[in-house]
């Protein structure tokens, strides 16, 4: 899902901004649009969710977007800023401040389409190459490349993305997020257990042998399906 934040304190602006950015969205492409009029509404916003795309008003009663745009800057690197002003003596302002992109509010209708269509599937793409773990400032990225296998212990809260360098944890049911891995290249071994398969070094009778060293147990019921399954997955990839 990609992340769209739209700020400006007139609100029916908002609205038109939403409207030229919906019908850019192309087909497979999952976006969330968030409105906001103030920049303390966004702030709030952005503390809490990851913002891929902002667009932003330059001139607000409240603080200015230029001013906004430093502070987004310092905190948020990868977070893709578009200025929106009828204003174009802050055009060079705006680059200082590594803005993506500055579009004249005149010229809004025709560029601002092409540019959103353009990172839509751009960030869709490396939506499915990674996945943030975490809330606000303490959202973390993880490759699934790199995770070897998940892991939620019966009681516990919090399921483990374990790699070859730490263990992440993240308080969500592993049921969530079976599907999302899954499809990228993932098999459930046994309920709490999610391998990749592309860690996954061998099948010994009561056990799935990872690549770093650790087993997984697997039933007798179970390996049978799991050894079939991987077989198959396994010429997939070939």
């Amino acid at each position: 899902m990609t992340e769209i934040a739209i700020l400006d304190d007139d609100k029916s602006i908002c609205e038109k901004v939403r409207q030229c950015v919906l019908a850019a969205i192309p087909e497979g492409c999952h976006v969330h649009i968030e409105i906001c009029t103030s920049p303390s509404e966004l702030w709030k916003y952005i503390e809490e969710k990851l913002v891929d795309i902002l667009i932003t008003d330059i001139e607000m009663p409240e603080m200015s977007g230029m001013e906004l745009g430093r502070k987004v800057r310092e905190k948020y690197e990868k977070m893709y800023l578009i200025f929106l002003t009828a204003h174009p003596e802050y055009a060079y302002e705006s680059y200082r401040i590594s803005a993506y992109q500055y579009i004249d509010k005149s010229d809004m209708e025709e560029r601002l389409p092409k540019l959103i269509e353009t990172l839509a599937i751009r960030l869709e793409k490396e939506k499915t190459q990674f996945r943030w773990i975490g809330t606000g400032e303490r959202k973390q990225k993880i490759y699934y490349a790199d995770i070897i296998y998940l892991h939620k212990a019966k009681g516990e809260k919090y399921v483990e993305y374990v790699t070859e360098k730490e263990i992440y944890r993240e308080r969500i049911n592993i049921r969530e997020i079976e599907k999302e891995v899954i499809e990228r290249g993932f098999l459930t071994i046994e309920r709490g257990y999610i391998a990749n398969i592309r860690h996954i070094a061998g099948i010994g009778k009561t056990t799935i042998r990872m690549d770093n060293g650790d087993e997984l147990a697997v039933s007798r019921a179970r390996r049978a399906k799991v050894k079939e399954e991987l077989n198959h997955r396994w010429r997939e990839l070939e």
